[in-house]
């Protein structure tokens, strides 16, 4: 195998130890060092030294920088131009622009040093520093710092520390004999969080929580409505409301339910009767159920804080106690009313139902215990926090008009002014919002918030978790992982810019990832891309694809370096493509099982490239497997294009440009619907079409799905470029 040549670039005479010490270490690591005091340091005659040096720089793999106190002589030879700079900032100068891959490393001495002349020098102070020769080293440093890329450094106290810090630099492959002292890892150990946040470590999840634009959003006090897809981070964020109350003294977060929300809008649509108005029915309920809910929260926080007004809310108290509502969520309480109804000697009708919400409103008890709640609080605010009604069908009308009746009585509230003490925050389905947002006022639109992840949050949340999960399991240097905190860390206080950059700086140069993935065409892509354009672009997904290359490398005995390999295997493993299909169709609750299992059998091997006219064909085979009552075969497919397992392709005429790649839109990436139409030619998302073994299409690219907006990573690595 052909070593790498590592060019150690210094000052000279200061350093001829550490030099010699490093050019060592190097040789012991499989490299080829390359300094200019080395017997077979390229020595050509009728050359200056400087010039011999900058031609090494430019043959080498490595450059490797060392600052110490001295600033070095100034470039003396001949074949390049004339810069009033030390030979030492020309060779980096020339590393630079030939775009090494590159290491420095600042004495600790010099650059704590640097701060106070640069603040001694603002102000007209010329002092003499202490740890450099002369000052025109910190201008080196600064140079360094401010250089576009390439600007990352490290500090070292003696050689010791430097050559681990480089060795971790290089990665190294540590020797057996440093993990057999470890206690041995399980690959549970190693995996860097679980799908669903209510489940996850409360004290994890916080620590790991990114936050996202929406989060900010969400904390202004206008904003009520949050709609994302399932695993986009909802419950997350609800829980994180919860942690930081966002300009609320305090706050409930009520878990999404399971199944309560099917239950009872089955319960009421097999009432006796008919014509039962179920958008009103559902509005009486969470008139009565929400009131209840703050009830709860009022009194917890007496409890909690306002310990001198036990006595004032005895009242409440006794309310809740006497109807068994002084514990459990919302979906308890609701499902609690119904079986309240259940013993009552009258049958259980539409109309029987009506009368029995109104008069829970209406009773003298309920609006007692409701007027001493602003008495109570005084200028204090609580927050109740809605997660995501998880059950729920996009094609059952019954249920969209449930939810409209939900979101009535919330605008309801919070236009009651002896409620002005309470805000809420109500989340639910993306797929969900154009069958309900009519029932949203035009000026209470603006109240709403999308949750779409950008790349630059979605790159930082898996490094943020990477990271984390290294320390835990302490599977590399402890060096290695003071410089990726401290990367991630001012990753995450910067710019989405900043961000984006963890995807080379922290993945592909520490080999986490492998920087492209060969795929079944043969073709090379990005790796973030690859995993992807996989995905619908969610947290959950991320997560989940992660740790089973995890899993991978674990097996292989390669973690915490994920090889290609381990990312293919892992990504294509049966399991991740199921589940990743299943959370994509949740809309289908209560159906998917049967589409699942069925369509597998019934469209094995079908072509991932369709035309308008076959995607109807391929819709009503499909629904004819197991039709679903109330649609048809057209609304079937349009439920398809929603779920975002169906794209557009953007120019038919191109399927599969220099890049590789067949560019689609799908859903999932925009704000508009995608049209049905015979004349346009569709494309099987990834998941769907690894999930049922379906035909790659000769001349057509692996479909890529372009997102509307945050076309970084596509023009990045040029699969994108915008029209100037």
């Amino acid at each position: 195998m052909i070593k790498k040549k590592v060019f150690i670039s210094s000052t000279s005479f200061d350093l001829k130890d550490l030099r010699a010490e490093l050019a060592e270490a190097l040789k012991e690591w499989g490299y080829l060092p390359i300094w200019n005091e080395s017997p077979v340091f390229p020595k050509k005659h009728g050359f200056h030294s400087h010039d011999i040096c900058l031609d090494a720089v430019k043959e080498c793999d490595i450059y490797l920088l060392i600052i110490d106190r001295r600033y070095g002589g100034i470039y003396a030879g001949e074949n390049y131009p004339k810069e009033n700079i030390s030979i030492t900032w020309y060779e980096t100068k020339i590393a630079v622009e030939e775009e090494k891959e590159m290491f420095i490393f600042v004495r600790d001495e010099v650059w704590n040093e640097r701060p106070t002349y640069k603040k001694n020098l603002s102000v007209g102070i010329s002092i003499k520093p202490h740890h450099v020769d002369d000052s025109k080293v910190f201008n080196f440093i600064e140079y360094i710092v401010h250089l576009s890329r390439n600007n990352w450094r490290d500090t070292f106290k003696n050689s010791v520390e430097l050559k681990g810090k480089l060795k971790t630099s290089l990665n190294v492959p540590k020797e057996r004999k440093e993990f057999a002292e470890k206690p041995s890892l399980r690959v549970e150990d190693c995996l860097i969080g679980k799908l669903d946040a209510w489940s996850e470590d409360k004290d994890f999840l916080i620590k790991n929580f990114i936050l996202v634009a929406q989060f900010s959003e969400l904390s202004e006090h206008d904003k009520c409505f949050l709609f994302g897809r399932r695993g986009a981070g909802k419950s997350a964020i609800a829980i994180m409301l919860e942690k930081k109350e966002i300009g609320y003294d305090h706050c409930i977060v009520i878990p999404g339910e399971v199944y309560t929300y099917g239950n009872y809008i089955a319960l009421v649509e097999n009432l006796e009767g008919s014509n039962i108005d179920i958008k009103m029915f559902i509005r009486l309920l969470w008139r009565y159920v929400l009131r209840i809910v703050i009830m709860q929260g009022v009194v917890d926080y007496v409890y909690k804080n306002m310990v001198h007004k036990k006595e004032v809310i005895k009242i409440i108290e006794k309310y809740l106690e006497d109807r068994g509502f002084s514990t459990g969520n919302i979906g308890l309480i609701l499902l609690k009313v119904f079986d309240d109804l259940k013993v009552e000697d009258y049958k259980m009708t539409p109309i029987t139902l009506y009368k029995d919400l109104q008069y829970r409103c209406e009773t003298v008890e309920f609006k007692q215990a409701l007027s001493l709640i602003q008495n109570i609080m005084g200028d204090k605010k609580i927050l109740i926090v809605l997660d995501t009604l998880e059950s729920y069908r996009i094609y059952s009308d019954s249920m969209n008009q449930g939810l409209r009746g939900i979101i009535e009585e919330i605008l309801n509230i919070l236009r009651d002014r002896d409620l002005s003490n309470i805000g809420i925050r109500f989340f639910m389905p993306a797929e969900i919002y154009e069958d309900i947002s009519a029932e949203i006022p035009a000026k209470t639109k603006g109240s709403t918030v999308f949750l779409r992840w950008q790349f630059s949050y979605l790159v930082a949340m898996l490094s943020k978790r990477f990271i984390d999960m290294l320390k835990r399991t302490d599977s590399v240097d402890k060096y290695l992982i003071e410089r990726l905190d401290e990367l991630v860390n001012d990753a995450l206080k910067g710019t989405a810019k900043e961000k984006r950059a963890l995807r080379k700086s922290f993945w592909y140069d520490n080999n986490f990832l492998p920087s492209t993935i060969t795929n079944k065409n043969k073709d090379e892509e990005d790796c973030f891309a690859y995993i992807l354009r996989h995905t619908q672009r969610r947290p959950r997904e991320l997560i989940l694809i992660l740790n089973q290359i995890i899993r991978k490398a674990f097996e292989k005995d390669e973690f915490p370096y994920l090889s290609e390999k381990s990312v293919r295997d892992g990504l294509h493993e049966r399991e991740t493509i199921e589940i990743l299909l299943r959370d994509s169709l949740s809309p289908f609750e209560g159906y998917i099982n049967k589409f699942t299992d069925r369509a597998r059998t019934a469209f094995w091997g079908m072509p991932r490239v369709m035309s308008g006219i076959q995607l109807k064909q391929f819709a009503k085979a499909l629904y004819d497997v197991s039709p679903i009552k109330g649609i048809t075969p057209v609304d079937f497919v349009n439920y398809l294009l929603r779920a975002g397992v169906i794209g557009h392709i953007l120019d038919t005429e191109n399927c599969a440009d220099k890049s590789g790649y067949c560019k689609a839109w799908f859903e999932y990436l925009m704000q508009d619907h995608i049209p049905l139409n015979n004349r346009f030619m569709y494309y099987v998302h990834p998941m769907m079409g690894d999930f049922f073994n379906m035909k790659r299409v000769q001349g057509h690219g692996a479909v890529y799905p372009i997102p509307e907006d945050d076309l970084w990573l596509e023009e990045e690595i040029g699969i994108y470029k915008r029209d100037v």
